[in-house]
Order: C-alpha cells, then structure tokens, then sequence
C-alpha cells in the first residue's frame, strides 16, 4: 500500500487509490445485517441452545424479524 506523500497532487493520490475499495465500520455493520444470522450469535443474543438456534435460521432464513420473535418465544 502506498503512503501518502505531502507532495502528492490530487490526481497522484486518485491515481494511487484507483481500484481499492475504502469501507468504514458502517458499511460493515449495515452489511452484516442483510442475511441470516450467525448461528452461534444468534444462540448468544437469545439464551438458546445452538442447535434450536440452527433449527430457527433455517425456517426463517434472512428474516430476522421473525427470526428474533422465533428465539424469544424459545427463551421465554
């Protein structure tokens, strides 16, 4: 990865950045909350075993909000 330099012009450093992918902790998060959940998260957030946790993704796949309502009738 090439630093940058007090010299570099503006089209220097667009050119040293051109084809690399910048991304924040935002992007990452808003990412991670697009598919299923993690199994072994999933079992943490809710206080279940891993195998019902395993058992809800499945039926509800990247619906997370039926997911979630699924593990809390779990817990309860």
């Amino acid at each position: 990865m090439q630093l940058v330099r007090p010299d570099m012009t503006r089209t220097q450093l667009d050119n040293s950045m051109e084809g690399k992918i910048m991304t924040n902790d935002k992007t990452k998060n808003a990412a991670a909350t697009d598919g299923p959940y993690d199994v072994i998260y999933f079992a943490k957030k809710h206080r279940i075993s891993n195998e019902d946790a395993k058992d809800i993704i499945e039926k509800y796949g990247a619906n997370r909000k039926e997911a979630d309502k699924a593990g809390r009738r779990i817990s309860a």
